[in-house]
């Protein structure tokens, strides 16, 4: 993918309130890193692989949406509340999964609306 390509994604996860990872280190990691905190102050992060085609980017930010399980991470913060300080309450945590998974779909349906150059 070259720049331009990447600097749209970018200003549209900005405009979801993701943060990116630069361009180089995407280009040096082989991956696209998504970086965002929960309503309840989570430091959510996922990354997709880097690929030539800006397009793809789009498949895999809406791949990470489908496969996000509310369930399983809310399981794994509420196991986590007995050794990790900070865990709020398992109504809270109920909500944030589901906000997160939100805040996904939400990222890959506004990527979705960018236009691609045929290459």
């Amino acid at each position: 993918m070259n720049k331009n390509d990447y600097e749209r994604i970018e200003k549209v996860a900005n405009e979801e309130n993701w943060t990116m990872g630069t361009y180089e280190d995407a280009v040096k990691d082989d991956a696209i890193y998504f970086y965002q905190y929960s309503p309840a102050g989570e430091d959510f992060s996922f990354c997709i692989p880097f690929t030539e085609k800006g397009e793809w980017v789009v498949d895999e930010v809406q791949r990470v949406a489908n496969d996000f399980d509310e369930d399983e991470h809310f399981e794994m913060w509420a196991e986590a509340r007995n050794s990790v300080s900070g865990v709020p309450d398992i109504r809270t945590l109920i909500k944030d999964a589901h906000d997160i998974h939100n805040m996904i779909t939400d990222l890959g349906i506004s990527l979705g609306h960018l236009e691609w150059e045929e290459n």
